[in-house]
């Protein structure tokens, strides 16, 4: 069992210890036989992603209930009368870990127009959570902001999706010239989303294709609604653009060893339209610079990283765009294999 797929079993993954006004606390349970990221290091691309779907899901229907219970009820039923739909997503690393967290503290409240990402006519909250070990070290942090889609608007959606669906080509997944995966760090040609770049030069553009049967039937751990490319995809992508620029070009990173991975050490990113599944997409990144990374006092963090400004094309649209930075994982900075798990 991958996890979201299975809501029913929620409460086995996290219970609520406090719940105040906007704010609650959840506490999580290690249960890798249910969820299969728990199974994986806390820096696996995804596994943060995972975590924070759960712990907005459990925290939104204890401080708003009545928002995510009909958000739940059309989830369940596929009826798609209702969306929560992300339209930012921030993510900041603190410490180089492979445990996973044991609480997170969580923040959902409206967003106010004051806020750059404030859209006229639109019912938004801003999640907030602040992951940590069991010792109470921070891991990590993320903000995201969703909108509240009435009936009216997700129908609006719906009705400017299906004719994009409409290019969907079937089988596509046996024509896409899908890159080696040892190029793109991952172990089965199943798990490879991308294809190879030609040329590396202060950037790159490749074609990408997720389909439901790659994305969710056959990966041996990403999962989601089924509706959509989602950000659990996204992350697995952009790591692995990352990972065949560095194996083509290593000297985009600092001291970058033959076959060390790179590790996630923040993003923002904007999703402006939905990527859909089994359509062909375009990806590019363009390499801004190398950048600081700031350590915390308990993290093994690299010193510096690479920061890249990263665009998704599909349809003719531009879906995704923002700013990701990685950096490679040194085997100097040992990952804190404490007893958190």
């Amino acid at each position: 069992m991958k996890g979201i797929s299975k809501l029913h079993f929620l409460h086995q993954l996290a219970s609520v210890e406090v719940k105040k006004n906007d704010e609650c606390i959840l506490h999580f349970n290690d249960r890798p036989e249910l969820f299969v990221f728990q199974r994986q290091a806390l820096t696996a691309p995804s596994v943060i992603e995972f975590y924070v779907w759960f712990a907005g899901f459990i925290a939104g229907k204890n401080i708003w209930p009545s928002l995510f219970d009909d958000y739940d009820k059309s989830l369940k039923e596929k009826t798609k009368s209702k969306m929560i739909y992300s339209t930012y997503h921030e993510i900041q690393l603190y410490t180089l870990s492979a445990s996973h967290p044991k609480s997170v503290r969580c923040s959902i409240k409206p967003l106010t127009n004051d806020s750059e990402h404030f859209k006229a006519g639109k019912d938004m909250l801003i999640c907030t959570f602040e992951f940590y070990s069991t010792e109470g070290v921070l891991l990590f942090k993320t903000t995201n902001i969703v909108a509240l889609l009435s009936k009216k608007r997700t129908a609006s959606l719906n009705i400017i999706r299906e004719k994009v669906r409409k290019n969907i080509v079937a089988n596509a997944d046996s024509t896409f010239p899908f890159a080696d995966p040892k190029m793109v760090g991952v172990r089965s040609p199943e798990e490879v989303f991308i294809s190879s770049p030609s040329l590396i030069t202060n950037g790159v553009s490749v074609r990408g294709l997720v389909s439901i049967v790659r994305g969710f039937e056959h990966h041996p751990y990403l999962d989601g609604s089924g509706d959509h490319v989602n950000e659990n995809h996204l992350s697995v992508l952009f790591l692995q653009v990352a990972t065949v620029m560095a194996r083509k070009r290593p000297n985009i990173f600092e001291n970058l060893s033959s076959g060390v991975p790179l590790v996630r050490i923040s993003y923002k990113l904007r999703l402006k339209n939905v990527v859909e599944l089994g359509l062909e997409f375009k990806v590019q990144f363009i390499i801004i610079g190398k950048k600081k990374i700031q350590k915390s006092k308990n993290g093994g963090l690299p010193s510096s990283g690479t920061c890249f400004s990263i665009k998704l094309w599909q349809n003719s649209k531009l879906c995704v765009h923002g700013e990701i930075v990685y950096a490679p994982m040194f085997s100097s900075s040992l990952l804190t294999l404490s007893s958190n798990i």
